[in-house]
């Protein structure tokens, strides 16, 4: 496993500390991982750095980046705009701390309020837990409902909610209720993936197309006995984005299955993994 493929594992391990360990690891192997991925090094460096609001350091970063021998115009572009445009980018960030003091959800409502608390840290969650449990029973906002009641799960709180979807009330109660990801027609949905995929940068972009709309479906299990069927097609839409047309016709070439169900889980993966604001 390379030290990308491993500092990706370690971020996508449901685990409370995964974030911070997987930074430490990447910092502690940077450039080993800009050796494989130069891009993916650059881009994955600056967001750590300013989401653990080391402005400093990203400075440093950056420097040590444009130190580097020539990789592509692509790599100095990225610098370039970098140069810019970081200082306008932390001034927001630090304006926004700033805000966030006087409560984040204040205020707002609709798609603003959707993506405030869509964007709120576990600290934030913490403090907004009253105001989040009060979200999770709207019935006239099922999105909204359905994004504070993913914080209360991450907080892991203690209180019994009924939660609508599509129409349907579920009794739940997030200190006990299974996370999204962790059910089994889900664990097995992504070993699929595992199997179809043919690379590393194709199983990266299968696995966010397979797991969101599982997040976004919660508490349903949208894969439930499709589970191979959607493994595959998340595979091939993952082809299909990242533009690579003989793999995509190399894995239609093998399949085992019929064109129209396939068609129509590409289809619902699609819509779904994308469908949610951000």
């Amino acid at each position: 496993m390379s030290k990308k493929e491993e500092f990706l594992s370690l971020l996508n391990k449901d685990e409370e500390d995964s974030e911070k360990k997987a930074k430490d690891f990447f910092f502690q192997n940077k450039e080993e991982i800009y050796q494989e991925d130069p891009i993916f090094a650059l881009d994955s460096c600056i967001a750590l750095r300013l989401s653990y609001g080391e402005y400093g350091e990203c400075y440093e970063d950056l420097e040590w980046f444009e130190s580097k021998p020539y990789v592509s115009i692509v790599m100095e572009e990225k610098l370039m705009h970098l140069r810019k445009s970081l200082s306008k980018k932390i001034h927001e960030m630090e304006e926004n701390k700033k805000r966030e003091k006087e409560g984040k959800l204040k205020g707002k409502e609709g798609k603003s309020l959707l993506k405030a608390v869509l964007s709120l840290s576990k600290e934030e969650m913490k403090k907004e837990e009253n105001t989040l449990i009060e979200f999770s029973q709207r019935k006239d906002d099922e999105t909204l409902a359905l994004a504070s009641l993913l914080c209360l799960l991450q907080l892991k709180s203690d209180v019994n909610l009924t939660f609508t979807r599509k129409g349907k009330e579920y009794a739940i109660n997030p200190s006990t209720a299974l996370a999204p990801l962790m059910d089994e027609s889900q664990k097995e949905c992504e070993e699929y993936v595992k199997q179809y995929a043919s690379s590393p940068s194709i199983l990266n972009v299968a696995m966010e197309i397979i797991r969101a709309p599982s997040v976004f479906s919660y508490p349903l299990h949208p894969y439930e006995g499709k589970e191979e069927l959607f493994g595959y097609s998340a595979v091939l839409l993952a082809h299909q984005m990242l533009l690579d047309k003989e793999g995509e016709a190399l894995l239609l070439s093998s399949s085992i299955f019929p064109q129209n169900e396939v068609e129509k889980c590409v289809f619902f993966l699609k819509d779904t993994a994308f469908s949610f604001p951000s």
